[in-house]
């Protein structure tokens, strides 16, 4: 996740003749308050893990977990929401530290699905690229621009990392020992219908 931040920082900053909307959320970017983030989606990771491990709203609450799976859909809203999908089958299985692509070859499915998970408000400022709020300069291309990629995965990554320690915490404290996990257990998350995504936190457990 890092590596992938970098690797759009530097070439961000490689960039001449910018549109002042992108010099402008770039700011925005760099002045986050993503300490108080953490917080949030710490204290909203603890609810959603209490969700999937109640057998009362969960009825697949007992059964062990390969994964769980992060989906969200149109970036550009705002306060996007991650809804989780708990994996119990996944094969073949192996650790992963790079971005996953789910291939047809690859067996998995859910005990849960569309469950509680996490909302990435650190995504808020691209808000002003949806729509009609889109400068008129922009309305045509916009996606197809390497500009727009490279700021867009700037504030993914950025948030990406921001959950990996939002995770780390949650296990140094013991917030994921009531789950049910395989060895090398990942919490990953993904677009919708791109058919993979980034771990966010590999849980080490002998």
């Amino acid at each position: 996740l890092e590596r992938a931040r970098d690797f759009n920082q530097s070439r961000f900053n490689s960039f001449n003749n910018l549109h002042p909307i992108y010099v402008q959320l770039y700011e925005e970017l760099k002045n986050m308050d993503f300490e108080s983030y953490e917080e949030k989606a710490f204290n909203e990771l603890k609810e959603s893990i209490s969700w999937w491990v109640d057998p009362e709203k969960n009825k697949e609450a007992n059964l062990e977990l390969f994964s769980v799976y992060f989906e969200y859909g149109y970036p550009l809203l705002k306060n996007v929401y991650a809804a989780s999908y708990g994996i119990n089958h996944w094969s073949p299985f192996y650790p992963r530290t790079s971005q996953v692509s789910f291939h047809s070859g690859e067996v998995l499915s859910d005990v849960f699905y569309a469950a509680p998970g996490i909302t990435m408000s650190f995504l808020n400022p691209l808000n002003i690229l949806d729509g009609s709020s889109r400068p008129k300069e922009l309305e045509d291309g916009m996606f197809g621009s390497p500009h727009f990629e490279t700021l867009f995965n700037l504030y993914l990554y950025e948030g990406y990392v921001a959950l990996h320690e939002v995770f780390a915490r949650l296990d140094k404290e013991g917030e994921l020992d009531a789950l049910k996990m395989v060895k090398n257990f990942m919490f990953i998350i993904g677009e919708h219908d791109t058919g993979g995504g980034w771990p966010l936190y590999l849980v080490r457990r002998e």
